[in-house]
């Protein structure tokens, strides 16, 4: 019976209305914002990221460019989206791989929000000098008062990824 209600709740939520969900909220992040974070500031970006990556740190307890780039990459790819891509080229065929593309065009302006939401609402960790603490749960307690919100979502975090 409970496994019956999450496979519905889980066959609800991921229909097709919440690709166009996702897909509207990328497309109106982009215009809204002048597409500044998908092409008007691409050389910006690569000269910043690919143009800096292979230069040593500046300073004791720094971190290079490239170890910063391999680790930003080990966390945002990972065998779920490596055979997730594999599994939609052989459902979809070739064309599956134009709407990857498509949908991550515009997910960047999604991406760059929540970076910038995150950043402009961390909180300072109590027994440190220089290090914050940033999640979704802190967007939502900071920016928009719903401590209770929060806390359900870094409960439901939490369950996700102890799984």
């Amino acid at each position: 019976m409970v496994v019956k209600f999450l496979v519905d709740i889980s066959n609800f939520m991921w229909g097709t209305w919440m690709t166009v969900f996702l897909l509207g909220t990328g497309i109106f992040l982009s215009i809204r914002f002048r597409f500044m974070y998908n092409f008007r500031k691409i050389g910006f970006h690569f000269k910043n990221t690919y143009g800096k990556m292979f230069k040593s740190g500046e300073g004791t307890g720094t971190v290079s460019g490239f170890a910063a780039a391999c680790t930003a990459m080990a966390n945002t790819i990972g065998v779920g989206n490596i055979g997730g891509v594999a599994t939609a080229i052989v459902a979809g065929g070739p064309g599956a791989v134009f709407w990857m593309w498509f949908s991550g065009l515009f997910g960047m302006s999604t991406k760059a929000c929540e970076i910038i939401l995150g950043q402009r609402y961390r909180t300072k960790y109590s027994k440190s000098m220089d290090e914050y603490m940033c999640d979704r749960s802190f967007v939502m307690k900071n920016a928009l008062g719903w401590k209770k919100g929060a806390i359900i979502l870094a409960f439901a975090c939490f369950l996700v990824y102890c799984n």
